[in-house]
């Protein structure tokens, strides 16, 4: 299990800084733009976000207490009068189990990895906090969002054919992103 170094060089440090700087300014303009006063479960959220994003761009890993902290934030801020437990867990189910298989489906026909076990535990955890229906605009955001970044690299990268380029990228961060501008654009009113 690959981790965040406890040892950082000036560029790691750089790096991380850069990212929370990116992640804060693009939650921040979200925030922003649906003209959403900030309460304690969008700070949340977004802090949730925005430590899942991070993780996984940097290790390809999303760590487990991070999911289980959205499923619990999920769960608390659901259960206090939106929606009965049942709802909640079932959309929390639905979701991993579709993700689940969507990935294992895609492990048999690609033989390799293309979306991680941690990308379903977020999505079971995006379920608990977004109900049965709301994901899939996230999943679509993110979709759309992966798949232009993917292939700005590629173009990015066509001269180095035949070089070891690096193919996959970490999808959290998109689900991160489009679950956080899904979940603001329900609460308005």
């Amino acid at each position: 299990m690959r981790g965040i170094s406890s040892s950082y060089d000036v560029w790691d440090l750089m790096k991380i800084v850069g990212l929370l700087g990116l992640h804060i300014a693009f939650y921040s303009g979200f925030l922003l733009f649906f003209q959403r006063p900030i309460s304690s479960i969008s700070i949340l959220l977004a802090l949730v976000f925005i430590w899942i994003s991070i993780h996984d761009m940097l290790t390809f890993e999303i760590p487990d207490l991070a999911s289980l902290s959205l499923l619990l934030l999920g769960l608390g801020m659901n259960f206090s009068g939106f929606a009965s437990l049942t709802a909640i867990a079932a959309a929390a189910l639905f979701w991993f189990s579709l993700f689940w298989l969507v990935s294992a489906i895609a492990k048999s026909i690609l033989r390799t990895d293309a979306l991680g076990f941690g990308d379903v535990k977020l999505m079971g955890s995006i379920g608990a906090c977004l109900g049965p229906i709301l994901p899939i605009y996230t999943v679509l955001g993110a979709s759309v969002a992966a798949s232009f970044v993917l292939t700005v690299s590629n173009l990015a990268n066509w001269r180095r054919v035949g070089q070891d380029v690096p193919v996959g990228i970490a999808f959290g961060p998109f689900l991160c992103l489009s679950a956080w501008v899904t979940w603001l654009q329900s609460t308005i009113s």
